[in-house]
């Protein structure tokens, strides 16, 4: 069974976002940025939201005209460890006690930046996965390394992406990647038992 949390939004304020989903026989998540769908109802998924249903399956429609298979590839450069977990991915946060999670006090007439917390609110322990009290690190999503973005190239054309949205795509069965000429459009991504759309970033 794919593990569609990764594909999932983060305690984003669109709830909808934040778990996966089922419509049309299928299960389907997102975060805005990547969107998925694997191909049978996974078990204990919500019920389709009025502001998702049918947004996945056009996309993917639109990007069925995409024809150019491109190669995943990494940079060859070890990629920079978190500075919020230290590069462990886990992290251990509690709300800072001299701004009582604010990030900032007022003093007099004037609001100042919480230099105990620098001005996050929280006090960060990078930890293990193992530890009981520990979070998966919401800055590098559990990765433990710095995502920057991928430049790849076919037909003479560069396309950028996110470097942690790759990662995650490269991990499924058997995926192929495929884009259009425009670098701007959304590209897609099938494999064995779904597809998916990737939204680009700027080159």
């Amino acid at each position: 069974m794919i593990d569609l949390k990764p594909f999932c939004g983060r305690d984003d304020p669109r709830e909808f976002l934040n778990h996966p989903w089922q419509e049309d026989g299928a299960t389907f998540a997102s975060n805005g940025h990547i969107g998925i769908q694997v191909d049978v109802v996974q078990p204990e998924t919500a019920a389709v939201s009025a502001t998702m249903a049918g947004r996945i399956q056009k996309l993917l429609a639109e990007a069925r005209a995409n024809t150019i298979p491109l190669d995943i590839k990494f940079p060859d450069v070890a990629p920079k460890p978190c500075p919020r977990c230290e590069g462990r991915g886990f992290v251990i946060a509690v709300e800072c006690d001299e701004c009582e999670g604010d990030g900032w006090f007022e003093h007099g007439s004037h609001n100042y930046d919480c230099k105990e917390c620098n001005a996050s609110g929280e006090i960060v322990q990078p930890a293990s996965r193992d530890d009981l009290k520990a979070e998966e690190c919401w800055s590098c999503d559990g990765n433990g390394t710095v995502s920057t973005h991928v430049h790849l190239h076919a037909n003479g054309i560069t396309y950028g992406f996110q470097e942690k949205y790759l990662r995650r795509i490269a991990a499924l069965p058997a995926v192929r990647l495929f884009v259009s000429s425009d670098n701007s459009a959304a590209a897609r991504f099938d494999f064995e038992g779904g597809s998916g759309v990737l939204m680009p970033v700027r080159v």
